[in-house]
């Protein structure tokens, strides 16, 4: 004893027995104030031995003990109470003094994945606490949630850390405060769900889940998922809830509220919305829980994506009515209902009712964003009625669509548009056989002016007038939503009547983009430039269309008109845009020669020209043999390559017009 005066007692020495006794006896005693919290949280089984150092004051009113000392764990296994949490292999050593515990880099295995673990001293809120650093963690998905069917949306593996503050109880009699904050990259892990939570294995999206007082029951879980969303969600109780999930998730960087009532709510902006998919998503996990899930939506999307068609800016509330779902869909783009009716042994159904609707098109990337785009086996029957229809910017007018499911696929029943210069009336079919998908399309439609109808889908009024027929049937490979002009296969017959080619600007002639009549007028008004220099009047246009593999081929389609009949056959490269075709021009000879005009200024030639005239009517095939003329048509759309065809020359046409052969 050093000082006799303030005597203090020192004791070194080396214990040898299990790890719980020991920190249950020093956790109990004045020495252990620092760490009893920790002690009465956790259960340690195993062996293990004490290097303990004690320094005791023998006197004096304010006696301040110390302790230090070290446990050195060798494979033993630690539980936090009340929670599934276990350090299992625990190896390393464990430093104490009367204020704290402290270890570096322990290795342990939690979920059969080897981890590093720290213990520190820390502080929370000016509270004393200790924290245990758990880093390295590679199983905890599959292990945690191998009985959760959402797991199965999730594939790979990526590395977690676990952090656990346990602190002084609020009171006497109290439990201790204990507080768990996972998170992760997320690196490794695929999440396989719509945009925008959605990710592939190699991107980052970092993720951390609180609980910030594990020792009360039912306190909510805090969820931040990168900058895509924050969510604070708890098991709800009582019978309303019926075991669902009540809380709140906001889009954004907002923190979300929770709700009054037992559902889950959603809410905040977001950039993009895959509406079919989280549909799908959705009835599929009605069908698990039983519809026993309470969901409210309130959010905004800038863009609203619906199997690749695009809506600007549209506002989303929903609220549940027993099973079904109600929608109200807002903004420039979009104002109506949607309620969407679930059944239990067949297909769901879901009616839309809008008064307006304007549709875009969404660029490949965002239309492969996810592989949850919905198959007709699992796609919900359908019952449309839209007032006022926009696609790409073009009025389409009024749509109504009515579908019905069976065990082959969809059958659109009704698929009518009507406008002011166009009706459809159409039926199709949607199909899955052994993973292939097909969609076939038959319709009639027809327009009342062919000429506003092509203004109005963009191109320059290259035909005046002209009241349209005609009818299609397609196919392609895929879904409705995966249309494209280079798989599509089928006929298409077009008739049109009473109107004029007019004279049009180089590249805006090409009506429907299976001719081309700009520069085809140009070139006839060379050869007939009393024919048209001024546009081509005609009765009748018509032709049938086969559709192979991105081109339209045909050998019938006609123009005919008072001053010539135009025959065009050949191929149009629909994909390669464009052209292989021979174009014939036949003069109508007998309406070029002005007989009555003739004979009302004189008579003598008049008779004279109606007396040619019949000759040349008898003389029809001769006639046209000689002023009817043939173009190739070739090269690209933008700059097609007109040739005349030359024609053997009659030695003596007058001969072989109107004597013949011996």
């Amino acid at each position: 004893i050093e000082n006799m005066k303030q005597p203090r007692l020192i004791v070194e020495g080396t214990v040898t027995g299990r790890v719980q006794e020991m920190l249950q006896e020093l956790g109990s005693s004045p020495l252990g104030q620092g760490y009893n919290v920790f002690v009465k949280r956790v259960s340690v089984d195993g062996m293990t031995t004490l290097a303990l150092h004690l320094d005791l004051p023998l006197s004096g009113k304010d006696r301040k003990y110390g302790i230090s000392g070290k446990l050195v764990l060798n494979g033993n296994n630690l539980r936090i109470l009340q929670q599934d949490l276990a350090l299992e292999k625990i190896r390393g050593e464990l430093f104490f003094t009367n204020h704290d515990l402290n270890g570096k880099n322990l290795k342990a295995h939690l979920l059969d994945s080897p981890v590093i673990v720290n213990v520190t001293p820390d502080t929370v809120d000016g509270i004393s606490s200790t924290a245990i650093r758990i880093s390295g963690l590679k199983n905890l998905i599959r292990k945690v949630g191998a009985d959760n069917p959402a797991t199965k949306l999730l594939s790979g593996n990526s590395s977690w850390d676990i952090t656990l503050q346990i602190r002084d109880p609020e009171g006497r009699g109290k439990p201790p405060r204990v507080s768990a904050r996972l998170n992760s990259s997320l690196k490794g892990l695929k999440v396989d769900l719509p945009y925008p939570i959605g990710k592939s294995a190699d991107s980052v999206r970092q993720l951390v889940i609180e609980l910030k007082h594990a020792e009360k029951p039912g306190e909510p879980i805090f969820i931040r998922y990168g900058d895509v969303f924050q969510a604070l969600l708890f098991q709800s109780a009582g019978e309303k809830a019926q075991g669902g999930i009540q809380g709140a998730i906001r889009f954004g960087t907002d923190r979300p509220v929770l709700p009054v009532r037992p559902v889950l709510h959603v809410s905040g902006e977001l950039s993009r919305f895959a509406l079919a998919e989280w549909l799908q998503l959705a009835s599929d996990m009605r069908q698990r829980d039983q519809g026993r899930q309470k969901v409210e939506l309130d959010f905004t999307a800038e863009l609203l994506d619906i199997s690749g068609y695009t809506m600007q800016e549209v506002g989303i509330r929903s609220e549940q009515a027993g099973s079904i779902w109600n929608f109200h869909l807002s903004g420039p783009s979009v104002r109506g209902q949607v309620q969407f009716t679930p059944a239990i042994d067949e297909s769901d159904t879901v009616s839309i009712n809008l008064e307006h609707l304007r549709l875009g098109k969404a660029d490949n990337g965002i239309q492969q964003v996810s592989a949850n785009m919905p198959r007709p086996g699992s796609f919900p029957q359908l019952q449309v009625s839209v007032k006022k229809l926009v696609y790409d910017n073009t009025y389409l007018g009024q749509l109504d669509l009515n579908t019905v499911n069976d065990p082959g696929g969809i059958t659109a029943e009704k698929l009518h548009l009507y406008s002011d210069l166009l009706k459809v009336y159409a039926s199709g079919r949607w199909t899955d056989r052994d993973g292939r998908q097909k969609t076939e399309l038959d319709a009639e439609f027809e327009g009342s002016n062919i000429g506003k109808l092509l203004t109005r889908f963009g191109y320059e009024e290259s035909v005046h007038k002209g009241k349209l027929r005609g009818k299609a049937s397609v196919k392609w490979d895929g879904a409705p939503a995966e249309f494209s002009i280079t798989g599509l296969q089928g006929e298409v017959s077009l008739l049109i009547r009473d109107g004029r080619l007019l004279e049009v600007e180089p590249g805006a002639g090409r009506v429907f983009g299976l001719l081309t009549l700009d520069t085809l007028q140009r070139r006839l008004s060379l050869d007939f430039s009393d024919l048209f220099k001024k546009g081509f009047d005609f009765k009748r246009m018509e032709g049938d269309f086969s559709l192979i593999d991105g081109d339209a081929y045909t050998s019938d389609f006609f123009i005919e008109g008072p001053a010539a009949r135009i025959e065009i056959s050949g191929r149009t490269g629909l994909t390669a845009k464009d052209y292989d075709q021979l174009i014939a021009v036949i003069p109508n000879v007998s309406t070029t020669l002005p007989i009555a005009g003739a004979i009302a200024v004189n008579p003598a030639v008049g008779v004279a020209l109606l007396v040619a005239d019949q000759v040349f009517s008898n003389q029809t095939n001769r006639v046209e043999s000689i002023t009817r003329k043939e173009y190739t048509v070739t090269g690209s759309w933008d700059n097609p390559d007109i040739e005349r065809v030359e024609r053997i020359r009659y030695k003596n046409k007058a001969r072989e017009l109107f004597f013949e052969e011996e």
